[in-house]
């Protein structure tokens, strides 16, 4: 009989020790899931969950509440953070922004949530970089009286005073307002504004209050 090579020895052992680690691993890193895939989960599971942060409530005690949406169908999920960290969390986390958090589920009612701490909270993506006009227009619901930053492309009425502002992407699009009028910012300009989503009353429509435009260069 022909005696076994040390490297014939080695491998299985090999394929043991790396089919170890990697169980090892799975079992360290939590799953990655979306908001909506939360919704199926037993409290008590310690998850990492991605999503598109849609408010940041700050509440008298100190402590902060995330409302984390999907980044496909706007369902929404609470993320609670630790009140140690809540003061680091709101400077951190701005509305708009693409999230990914760590985190114990639970539930309050029918509705899950999720704890987390500043830690277990990295920013992806800035608003500007991620959210589209098209998003906020099909969940408009979850950004009015919010604050934050979003990119397009700018078309300026006739008498360029109020514009709208293009999702490069697709086609939506959505009214937008500044207290300046365009400035020197050129119709088919891509900008990024620092808004607010407001309702017009006479109309019945959704508009940003541009407070600040900023002309994105190429």
């Amino acid at each position: 009989m022909k005696a076994a090579s040390p490297s014939s020895c080695v491998c299985p052992l090999l394929v043991t020790a790396l089919a170890a680690l990697l169980i090892l691993s799975s079992q360290a890193v939590p799953p990655l899931l979306s908001v909506d895939a939360i919704r199926s989960l037993d409290a008590d599971t310690t998850v990492r969950v991605y999503g598109v942060v849609a408010s940041v409530f700050i509440w008298e005690g100190g402590e902060v509440l995330l409302l984390l949406a999907d980044h496909i169908s706007g369902s929404t999920l609470e993320v609670q953070v630790d009140s140690s960290r809540s003061a680091d969390c709101a400077e951190h986390v701005r509305v708009g922004d693409q999230a990914l958090i760590d985190g114990r589920t639970a539930s309050r009612g029918h509705r899950p949530i999720l704890f987390a701490t500043t830690e277990d909270i990295v920013v992806l993506a800035r608003s500007e970089h991620i959210l589209s006009v098209g998003y906020l227009c099909e969940n408009w619901r979850l950004f009015e009286h919010d604050r934050f930053n979003i990119s397009g492309v700018l078309e300026w009425d006739e008498d360029a005073a109020d514009g709208r502002l293009h999702d490069p992407q697709g086609d939506k699009s959505i009214r937008l307002r500044t207290s300046s009028g365009s400035g020197p910012v050129p119709d088919g300009a891509r900008v990024t504004a620092d808004c607010t989503l407001l309702l017009d009353l006479d109309t019945m429509t959704m508009f940003l209050w541009a407070w600040r435009l900023t002309m994105l260069g190429g």
